[in-house]
């Protein structure tokens, strides 16, 4: 049985660079997120090392039954400027303004629907919202309309 495996990758990432990981379907991209949020069990004398925190964006964005505004704090402590300016950076200002209640939209199951494009603005949003050191984002580009991108 052959066993895909990521190998002799040896990466570090200085704090405050933009880095981006390229490559074809099935080349390993997302394996190596998920080794970095400890998500892929590590082969046999591997290590991953990360400093600091983390806020992650999967390729499949997606939402919990609640409100806009709690889907982008996701239980962290509200801090107005700062969703201000989640909300700006991922061009949900122009969803916010259809949303029947803006911010306090139900959304998801039990709220409205809305399109893969604006789950990943707000999983967009999630991830800048946290305030981590460190932004993993998994394709998730892919859903928005060329000018959001």
């Amino acid at each position: 049985m052959y066993v895909h495996a990521l190998r002799d990758i040896n990466i570090s990432i200085k704090k405050g660079k933009f880095t981006m990981v390229v490559g074809n379907i099935g080349s390993g991209k997302s394996s190596l997120l998920n080794a970095i949020i400890n998500e892929m069990v590590p082969a046999e004398r591997s290590r991953v090392t990360v400093s600091g925190s983390i806020a992650y964006s999967t390729q499949k964005a997606w939402i919990m039954s609640k409100t806009l505004q709690e889907n982008i704090t996701f239980f962290s402590p509200y801090n107005e400027e700062k969703l201000k300016e989640a909300i700006h950076y991922a061009c949900l200002e122009n969803d916010m303004k259809i949303l029947p209640k803006g911010l306090m939209t139900e959304i998801g199951e039990k709220g409205i629907n809305i399109s893969g494009g604006q789950k990943a603005r707000i999983s967009l949003a999630r991830s800048l919202y946290a305030d981590r050191d460190t932004l993993l984002l998994d394709d998730i580009i892919s859903a928005l309309d060329v000018h959001v991108a």
